[in-house]
């Protein structure tokens, strides 16, 4: 499994347990990593060091550099 960097950009702060929600997130570390692997329609899980704290499906991917 590869392990790329987010990071939540929009979206509520708290989300009650097992409720489905929608959220913009950054590719933290693009362009110098590629994100080849996200695309529309895969799957993903969050995690938090060991843990895993949500999963969810891609819906777009939008690529831009700063």
């Amino acid at each position: 499994e590869t392990y790329l960097g987010v990071a939540f950009c929009d979206g509520p702060e708290e989300v009650p347990f097992d409720e489905p929600i929608l959220v913009k997130m950054a590719l933290m570390y693009f362009p110098a990593l590629q994100y080849s692997e996200v695309v529309r329609g895969e799957t993903f899980t969050l995690r938090e060091g060991g843990l895993i704290v949500g999963y969810g499906q891609v819906k777009a991917k939008y690529m831009q550099s700063f």
